[in-house]
């Protein structure tokens, strides 16, 4: 089977892109709306808030976490959840913070990523939550 890729001169592909709405301000808005009721489980959040401790105490060159940022990646949690129709976040959506929280060093995205599978939150006395991210 032959495959052959058409060149576009960039003109057509802005026409061609601008053809494309993935999400009309509605549908953000509504997703926006229906994020706000996912629940993000404490299990979670104190994580969350432990590997926010870890970039601060831990690395060099540390990396401040501002509160503003904090509560912005927990709406982007929410909305990935939102988005794959769940109703709480879970351990698995954690793994985007490596994206999220990094600093100037893309290296500090494996620092998070590993804190992540490192810090996976027990549940109930120990037992392994939900999803088990393996490294």
């Amino acid at each position: 089977v032959a495959c052959a890729i058409r060149q576009t001169r960039p003109s057509e592909r802005c026409s061609k892109l601008q053809e494309w709405h993935l999400l009309s301000v509605v549908d953000c808005v509504d997703v926006q709306q229906r994020a706000e009721s996912v629940v993000f489980p404490g299990r979670l959040l104190c994580v969350v808030a432990a590997l926010r401790q870890h970039l601060r105490d831990d690395i060099e060159p540390p990396v401040e976490i501002s509160d503003r940022r904090l509560v912005r990646a927990v709406l982007l949690l929410r909305v990935a959840a939102c988005a794959v129709n769940a109703a709480e976040v879970a351990e698995v959506d954690l793994l985007l913070l490596q994206h999220i929280f990094w600093h100037r060093d893309p290296s500090h995205a494996e620092v998070i990523r590993n804190f992540l599978i490192d810090h996976e939150p027990r549940v109930d006395g120990g037992d392994i939550g939900d999803i088990q991210v393996v490294g």
